[in-house]
Formats: C-alpha cells, structure tokens, sequence
C-alpha cells in the first residue's frame, strides 16, 4: 500500500518535470519507424504479459533485421526466454532499482551505453522504472500501450482495441509498429 503511493508521488513529479523539459521536435513518424538501426524494449514485469509479448518480438526482430534490438527484461522472466535471433540483453532485478522504483546509475549507464532511435514499452499495465528507461533513452520515438500514466512520456501511444484478448492487443501494437514502418517505403 505504502508502495502505491510513493510511486503516484514519483508519478507526479516526473510528469512536472517532463512537462518543462520535453522537446517539441516534429518527427515523421513512418521515416523514423523505417530507418530505425537501434531499438530498446522494455519487456514485461507481469509474467502472464511477458509469455505473450515475448511472441511478438520475434516479429519485430524480422522487421527490424538490419538493426540492433536491446531488450531490457526483469530477471524473475529470464526462466521464460526463448529467443531466436541475436539481442542485446539488459538484465533488470531489486538490485538496480532505488527505493522510488527508478534504476540506479549502473543500468541507465548500462542502457545508454548505446543510444537509440526507438524505444518501445511492451508492458500492457503501466510500470514505472519501463517508462522512465524509455524517456531516459532518449530515443527519436518512444511508443507505448496508451495509458494516462504514460502520456507524457511517450511520443506515440497506441490506443488498442477494449474487447480483445490480451494476446490480440499485443497482435494489434506489434502490427501498428510494422506497419508504420512498412508505409514508408
């Protein structure tokens, strides 16, 4: 319960302080989406959205083939991987995360070893140290699951359908991401 509250506090200070440092740079989103070398994931904390949005990233490792993909995935999910391909990986546990629920310095250090074109949130419910590693990567785009919690953070948030499954909303984002990269060519 104290926990729930220290993080709506966190919340609120990150979003005032993202209203007065945000950039108002105009992007083409679809030039972004196609020329994308770099992309950071933020997997899923929830093991139920983790098993699903893990399916996924396959799809996106196949659209983005020339590029380098980084996933940052919590440690409690590392039993649950089954990649193919190559990816960078960024291992999450108690140990990174100060007391607000922020990453340390060794993992935005660890994360900013390299920089990024676009940063994709893939945790359906909100989860705050994800949005802050996104907006903290600086990426050109950072595209989420639309959340009021998040609106601040992201460029482009992805409203999905209510009646669906969990599994055909994660579909429906990873489609809108191809997609989108697809239209500019």
């Amino acid at each position: 319960m104290k926990k729930k509250y220290i993080q709506k506090i966190v919340i609120f200070f990150l979003k005032l302080r993202s209203s007065f440092t945000q950039k108002d740079n105009v992007v083409n989103i679809f030039d972004a989406f196609s020329s994308a070398r770099s992309l950071l994931i933020t997997m899923p904390h929830q093991a139920e959205e983790f098993v699903i949005a893990h399916k996924y990233v396959n799809s996106l490792k196949e659209r983005y083939s020339r590029s380098d993909l980084t996933l940052i995935i919590p440690s409690v999910n590392k039993n649950l991987l089954n990649l193919q391909g190559n990816y960078g990986m960024i291992f999450v546990d108690n140990n990174n995360v100060n007391w607000l629920g922020l990453p340390k310095k060794g993992l935005t250090e660890k994360m900013n070893a390299s920089t990024y074109d676009i940063a994709i949130d893939l945790n359906y419910r909100f989860n705050l140290l994800s949005t802050f590693l996104c907006q903290k990567s600086d990426a050109i785009l950072r595209v989420c699951m639309q959340d009021s919690h998040r609106e601040l953070f992201f460029n482009i948030n992805i409203s999905l359908p209510v009646n669906k499954s969990l599994d055909e909303k994660y579909q429906s984002f990873i489609n809108y991401i191809s997609s989108s990269a697809k239209s500019a060519k």
